[in-house]
């Protein structure tokens, strides 16, 4: 009786801790004073949601909310091939938030553990590259069977928005000292291979400023001994600077801090446990489940986006110990957004020169002017709390207004940082394209992908939006001036003699005249031939001409040639028009082009 009144009111102790922090809304840390769903677990930390007469305790998830059992009892862990899991982070849950369930190998029975340390140089302080794994044997006190992690943005009271970060573990036995640490990577951290490896296997990924690593010391027959959470600095002492430490079980003073150890009992979420001899088991005993609430932002360190999480243990109790047990785990989906605009202008020298927050420079969709150079550029952001994303744009250019076929133009360009990261933006990075001038009447198109440059905490490649952007360039004006021409000299307005062949000449041109650099024309000239003066009524004939007998820039020359018959009437009247191409609208000849043909009656001659 009296043990248990004195377990209560340490729970209760801790109970009104929590009740103060920014966790109490949001997790269900440490003991709640009521009786857990489905065990009568009060008084303790642990797994399944429990009732409590704090309103916002009682409504925070605890694990077994956000956390489903697989079904599998396989001492394998997440290193198997294929993997194993014993559980899975829950999406659906309607807490919100991102998450993920560690399986870690079950090898205290024996049975082996196909990821841990072997060799020299893997310490913590070490950089990634240097650690080297295999398949080992791991003693019992230092091998973890589940993990699970949880994240969360939140409101604080002050209104400023604080990134949570909780973890929970289980260990196969609590008995003598053991040494335990949780780190957070930005980057992406994987192995050179599936397990198993003979032997001194490498890591992929590295280390980032600001990854955050939790190092945790269980003494006195497994009790929460200390808590502390330090932050990736290259460079300093052992390349980590200490952010703070939780002595005991509890909160820190700051509450920005709070752990606990199951001081009873208790029940997993419903997925398979181990004990000392690899057996399944469904209840942990007395401090075998460990759990934490960090408040990343509240403790100076941002909202960083954590692509990885890695469960450790360590020889012994310094932090920069040599390491034994791991297991690996992607955690947060850390993407970058990426958006799209089309500039005018050729490429400048760099990206910050025509960036603009506002969006003021886009012209896509819109139709340019003749000779209007243009380029594409991409604006890549950044998570809050995160480096402003590095990497590659692959930029596709194509020649039409639909972003189909094969691009005309293929191309890696670097990001360059525009705006910096600060307390409440996140960085933004852009790359420009190559610029291209597209020809009057087309239309030009870009499809965007961002690649996240190897080690960057943005792990995945990141279609643009839109899908497709678009831009066309205006076809140019034209204008046609005829003339009636006999013998190379102009008859217009004139008579002629009737049964002699005449030219009528059309010149198509660009309009106004002069456009520097302006195509030639294509298409075809139609002809009305009309039987009168005016150029009025139903043509006599409607001849073409497909082929310019000259051309240059801007400027293409179409022939008729016509004999006027006694039978066509003494006035012949010649109009043209033009009925244009890709590049040029159409455009007719403006004034109706007579000649009067008088029938040859002959001449007299002497007699």
């Amino acid at each position: 009786i009296v043990a248990s009144a004195l377990v209560l009111g340490v729970a209760g102790l801790f109970a009104d801790q929590i009740t103060t922090t920014i966790f109490n809304k949001y997790f269900q840390l440490g003991a709640a004073d009521g009786a857990a769903t489905g065990g009568d677990e009060i008084g303790s930390a642990n797994i399944l949601h429990s009732s409590d007469n704090n309103v916002d305790y009682n409504a925070a998830p605890d694990w077994a909310n956000i956390m489903v059992s697989t079904g599998s009892a396989s001492p394998g862990g997440d290193d198997r091939t294929p993997k194993t899991p014993r559980g899975v982070f829950n999406p659906n849950s309607g807490f919100g938030g991102e998450g993920a369930f560690v399986t870690d190998d079950a090898s205290a029975g024996g049975d082996p553990d196909l990821s841990t340390y072997v060799g020299n140089g893997n310490k913590n302080s070490d950089p990634i590259p240097t650690w080297t794994w295999s398949s080992n044997a791991i003693p019992n006190k230092d091998d973890i069977s589940n993990g699970y992690v949880y994240t969360k943005k939140v409101t604080a009271p002050d209104g400023s928005i604080h990134k949570l970060l909780f973890a929970g573990l289980e260990r196969e036995v609590a008995s003598g000292d053991s040494h335990i640490d949780i780190e957070f990577f930005q980057a992406g951290i994987g192995l050179s291979q599936d397990p198993a490896c003979p032997k001194s296997c490498t890591f992929t990924g590295s280390n980032t400023d600001g990854d955050i690593l939790v190092n945790m010391d269980f003494t006195n027959g497994g009790a929460f001994g200390s808590l502390s959470v330090r932050k990736r600095h290259e460079g300093v002492t052992n390349n980590y600077d200490l952010v703070d430490t939780l002595n005991g079980a509890g909160c820190n003073p700051a509450k920005d801090i709070c752990g606990f150890n199951n001081s009873l009992e208790v029940k997993t979420g419903g997925w398979a446990s181990f004990d000392l001899h690899t057996s399944v088991i469904y209840s942990l005993p007395t401090n075998q489940f460990t759990e934490f609430g960090l408040d990343l932002t509240a403790l100076g360190l941002g909202a960083p986006c954590l692509a990885t999480v890695e469960f450790k243990s360590r020889s012994s109790q310094s932090f920069t110990a040599a390491l034994k047990d791991f297991a690996l785990h992607s955690f947060q989906a850390c993407t970058a957004t990426a958006y799209t605009e089309i500039h005018q202008g050729n490429t400048p020298g760099s990206p910050t020169v025509d960036y603009a927050v506002s969006g003021q420079n886009d012209i896509q969709t819109s139709t340019v002017p003749f000779n209007t150079p243009v380029h594409d550029q991409t604006v890549v952001t950044g998570q809050l709390g995160v480096v402003t994303p590095t990497g590659k744009v692959t930029f596709k250019q194509y020649n039409n207004g639909a972003c189909t076929g094969t691009p005309a133009v293929t191309e890696d360009v670097l990001l360059v940082q525009v705006a910096a990261p600060t307390a409440t933006t996140p960085g933004v990075a852009a790359a420009d394209s190559s610029a291209v001038t597209p020809p009057p009447g087309t239309a030009v198109s870009w499809n965007v992908v961002f690649t996240p440059a190897p080690g960057s905490p943005y792990t995945n490649p990141v279609a643009a939006t839109p899908a497709c952007e678009t831009l066309s360039a205006a076809q140019l004006a034209s204008q046609v001036v005829t003339q009636v021409q006999q013998g190379g000299v102009d008859v217009t307005n004139t008579a002629i003699t009737n049964g002699q062949p005449v030219v009528e000449v059309a010149t198509v041109s660009v309009s106004p005249k002069g456009v520097s650099g302006a195509p030639v024309p294509t298409g075809t000239v139609t002809w009305s031939v009309y039987a009168n003066a005016t150029c009025t009524g139903t043509p006599a004939s409607t001849p073409t001409s497909s082929t310019p007998v000259s051309s240059s820039s801007g400027r293409a020359t179409y022939q008729l040639s016509w004999t006027p018959s006694p039978s066509s009437g003494a006035f012949v009247c010649f109009k043209a028009a033009y009925g244009g191409d890709t590049a040029y609208q159409p455009s007719a000849s403006t004034l109706p082009e007579p000649i009067c043909a008088f029938p040859n009656a002959g001449e007299e001659q002497l007699q």
